[in-house]
């Protein structure tokens, strides 16, 4: 560059920075900002750090700004007052069981209401329904009109999905709303829809669970302390329909508890046939027929128990039925250094509900493997039916299987109190094999010879164990679980 031109461009950029000089005082001349309200000192007229006075307003917990320390606007932070605990702010508080959901409070978490819906469907019921929603039914469906009483001037319909259970407001569960008046004739049932096959086959019902939930001070006047299930055949010829139909009897004992009322459905069929009708609807009606007087109950969990559950657990707590998820002190790992223990509870899924994460430990902890154990059996030694099934599901994240982790589920059942040294040899160990990953998987296990196989080995099996991924391990891994089921099939 020549110096005619260096010269040239020296004077242009002197041009600009006194552009930019004058640009900027004439700013300061428009709206009189001292140039100390930019030098990080309290100084001038100030009333804080380069505000109040000729300056900007400085922050404050009634500008209606989120500003200052505030963590809300004008609220929260060491200057102001604590912020309202809200069901939308992010933190856990306001009596919250998670962030912003459950407790008294705040509307349910529904992450943790769909937990017995997949339970039942896992243990593989041909019918229930939990009444979380509409939706959370197996070959029972909630679609027949007149349960829209509505329409008739009611001020629900006879039952109303997903409401806070009173009990745990975590979970969902639906509210029964007898109506007041002289609904449909002076009664008003809730009726599952009309079967669209064939009729219902109750060759093999054995048992029919409903649970219920009664206010104080529901049960009064005509409000009876009655449940009832009817089974009805809607194309009946017999202009008095309501003789072929056959009803099942509850009691209610109870008040602000759950009661489970246990029905005895196996001769239902046999009425059916007696009255020369085939049954296609089910219905439920609490309170009692004839009423007048309005009443709430809440209800939950309508099965056709057609297999004995003699065990199980679904990960969201950690609790069981028959048997305890969280009582082997060699589920802690961590006590050899493994970062976290074989089974956490309670964590929010991949897809829905609240389940288990199965934690398989890095490094040769436990001799080389390690297994989730239910705690040992406290009284006699567990028998096993001839028709005995395990379930469970499991999620597998991509990338999970390879190395030394397998794509192997194992239940394992245990004689602890084994006198011989090698006692993993009188193990019985019923496998099966993971083949997708990023979805739930349900495994079903045959268990049915396993009484033979403990028999055979002279041992007494006390406790139920389950391995994901194999033995003799060195690489972690994650899974999760849910919905382990022992059952005793037709």
């Amino acid at each position: 560059m020549n110096k005619k031109a260096k010269k040239l461009s020296y004077l242009i950029m002197l041009v600009m920075v006194v552009g930019l000089t004058i640009s900027f005082q004439s700013c300061e001349d428009e709206y009189n900002i001292p140039e100390t309200c930019f030098d990080g000192k309290q100084n001038g007229n100030e009333t804080g750090v380069d505000c109040g006075g000729d300056c900007q307003p400085c922050p404050s917990c009634d500008d209606g700004i989120m500003n200052g320390n505030e963590t809300g606007v004008d609220c929260g932070g060491p200057d102001c007052d604590a912020c309202p605990e809200t069901c939308d702010d992010g933190i856990l508080n306001n009596g919250e069981t998670e962030i912003d959901c459950g407790g008294p409070n705040c509307p349910p978490c529904v992450t943790a209401a769909v937990t017995r819906f997949f339970n039942y469907q896992s243990a593989g019921f041909e019918r229930f329904h939990t009444f979380e929603g509409e939706e959370t039914g197996v070959n029972l469906i909630d679609g027949d009109p007149g349960n829209d009483v509505t329409t008739q001037g009611a001020a629900l319909p006879m039952v109303t999905f997903g409401e806070a259970d009173p009990e745990d407001a975590t979970m969902l569960v639906g509210r029964y709303n007898r109506p007041e008046g002289n609904i449909s004739d002076g009664f008003s049932d809730y009726k599952f829809e009309i079967n669209s096959g064939a009729a219902y086959d109750f060759t093999g019902l054995g048992n029919i669970e409903l649970s219920v939930y009664t206010p104080a001070g529901t049960i009064g006047g005509n409000v009876t302390p009655t449940v009832e299930i009817i089974f009805i055949a809607r194309n009946d010829p017999n202009p008095n329909f309501w003789e072929h139909w056959t009803i099942l009897n509850g009691v209610l004992s109870g008040t602000d508890e759950w009661e489970t009322i246990t029905f005895d459905g196996s001769g239902v069929q046999a009425s059916m046939n007696g009255f020369g009708v085939q049954y296609d609807q089910i219905a439920i009606r609490i309170g009692g027929s004839g009423h007048t007087e309005a009443a709430t109950f809440y209800i939950k969990d309508f099965v056709f128990i057609d297999r004995e559950v003699v065990a199980s657990a679904t990960f969201a707590t950690n609790e069981g039925v028959n048997i305890n998820p969280d009582g082997d002190p060699g589920n802690d790992v961590t006590t050899q250094g493994a970062p976290l223990p074989m089974m956490e509870f309670g964590v929010v899924g991949p897809e829905n509900g609240f389940v288990g994460k199965y934690n398989r430990p890095e490094g040769n902890i436990s001799d080389g493997f390690s297994d989730y154990k239910f705690e040992i059996n406290s009284g006699d030694p567990y028998t096993f039916a001839t028709n005995a099934k395990f379930s469970l599901e499991v999620y597998t994240p991509s990338g999970t299987i390879g190395g030394n982790v397998t794509p192997t589920v194992e239940i394992i059942i245990l004689a602890r109190n084994d006198a011989n040294p090698n006692f993993w040899e009188h193990w019985t160990i019923l496998n099966a094999v993971i083949d997708t990953n990023d979805e739930w998987q349900t495994f079903t296990f045959d268990a049915s010879g396993v009484q033979a196989s403990m028999s055979g080995f002279g041992v007494q099996y006390d406790q139920i164990a389950i391995r994901i991924g194999g033995s003799g391990h060195t690489e972690p891994a994650t899974f999760y679980v849910r919905n382990f089921n022992w059952y005793n099939a037709d």
